[in-house]
């Protein structure tokens, strides 16, 4: 608002400008108008105030505006330096919220919401335009499909994934997959895995219960058991110890069948090959098998 009287008492209507910025008039009794000088005035004064709302609009100062993007889409809302700044919503060419939230430059960055044209989205931190920092995807469904950490765009850092038959995922994420230590579990919150990611596989050590109650702790490579590790009964006595190729009983080991009887030596394909001798209460079977028969002393 520009004032033109400076005369104490000084009123008037006030004049509209088209971009609604009103000038309050000059009283008539001021020493301008007993001057004669009222027009020679007041004209230059709402000229200025023109040219400076000009000057202002070649800044390009933030204002809402629609701008149509590539493919259809289109945004509405703050603009500024002819980029979107500030508040803005874009949509998909179907009218379809795509993203509502902040920008900076042109670019996703602060808090927002990006919906998927699939019906998932996604509510929480950005920066460069990408997801960056803290949030959480929903399935369409609206229940929480990833909530945890992001940078750029992928989950990274801790989180917790849930898989829609219910099993879940918490722990540590790398390029969008669980890397390094992590605990996944049943529906009813008992626990599947606990041990070694990487790329979303059971590697290094770990431990891995059945529903059955039986559960298995060794070594882990490409989500099978590989390496040396041992298998327990539900009541925590050793089903099988010894070497794993692929999740079967290879190389080297020991089958417990119950108390008195178990086998001992070597395993290929999850049964007896090779050399070995099966202990029971009544004696041994010593010598040379194969899958699973004794062929030989």
């Amino acid at each position: 608002m520009f004032l033109a009287s400076t005369d104490e008492g000084s009123s008037g209507s006030p004049i509209f400008l088209e971009n609604s910025i009103k000038v309050i008039g000059i009283h008539k009794k001021s020493r301008y108008c007993q001057q004669g000088n009222y027009a020679d005035f007041i004209y230059p004064a709402i000229n200025i105030i023109k040219k400076d709302l000009n000057n202002k609009n070649n800044m390009n100062i933030s204002t809402n505006q629609n701008i149509i993007l590539e493919d259809g889409k289109y945004y509405t809302n703050q603009i500024k330096n002819n980029l979107q700044n500030g508040k803005g919503i874009i949509y998909y060419s179907n009218g379809k919220i795509l993203y509502e939230g902040d920008f900076i430059n042109g670019k996703y960055e602060g808090n927002g919401k990006y919906f998927y044209e699939n019906g998932e989205y996604y509510i929480g931190q950005f920066k460069n335009g990408l997801k960056n920092g803290k949030g959480t995807e929903y399935y369409s469904n609206r229940k929480i499909k990833y909530e945890g950490d992001y940078i750029n765009d992928k989950a990274e850092g801790n989180g917790k994934y849930i898989l829609e038959n219910g099993e879940y995922y918490i722990g540590q994420w790398k390029n969008d997959l669980p890397n390094g230590k992590g605990k996944k579990y049943y529906p009813d919150g008992k626990i599947l895995y606990e041990g070694d990611y990487i790329n979303d596989k059971a590697e290094g050590n770990g431990k891995y219960y059945y529903e059955d109650g039986e559960y298995y702790i060794g070594q882990w490579k490409d989500g099978l058991r590989n390496g040396k590790g041992t298998h327990y009964y539900s009541n925590d006595k050793t089903k099988y110890e010894g070497f794993w190729m692929n999740d079967e009983p290879e190389g080297k080991g020991k089958h417990f069948y119950d108390e008195e009887e178990y086998y001992e030596g070597e395993w290929k394909e999850g049964l007896p090959n090779g050399i070995g001798t099966y202990h029971t209460k009544n004696g041994n079977d010593e010598g040379i098998w194969e899958n699973g028969d004794l062929i030989g002393e």
